[in-house]
């Protein structure tokens, strides 16, 4: 984001004063001003330090592994139980493809039986490599 568009006749000016504040070690003065103030102190709470750790989610965890251990269950029962039909189908797809499967190998068979079998003609053909 920019604070002036480009070509301002106000850019200029602006970069002027800014130098000038960081001379005279305005800007300095400001950020130690600023930034010294705050304090990170670990209060004491019933004689305990108040400070995070992972002992201070523990309730988090066991919320998060409650829930994602439960959706997972759900997830399995579903997909186990709700989708018969869906195993069903597979199945159906699976003893087709063995079925075609089966076809060729009988008809591959009978290709190879009548392409060695003495009765066929001496016709030459034309392959892709006598054209």
């Amino acid at each position: 984001m920019e604070a002036f568009a480009r070509g301002s006749p106000l850019i200029p000016d602006v970069n002027k004063a800014l130098l000038h504040l960081v001379e005279i070690g305005k800007v300095s003065e400001l950020e130690n001003k600023m930034l010294a103030s705050e304090e990170c102190e670990d209060k004491k709470v019933n004689g305990e330090t108040a400070s995070l750790s992972p002992n201070s989610f523990w309730v988090l965890f066991i919320l998060t592994a409650g829930t994602s251990t439960f959706s997972l269950l759900v997830y399995v029962f579903r997909m186990s139980y709700a989708n018969s039909e869906e195993k069903t189908i597979w199945r159906l797809t699976t003893m087709i493809i063995q079925q075609c499967n089966q076809a060729k190998r009988r008809m591959s068979g009978k290709v190879s039986d009548v392409a060695e079998s003495p009765t066929t003609s001496s016709t030459t053909h034309a392959t892709p490599t006598q054209v």
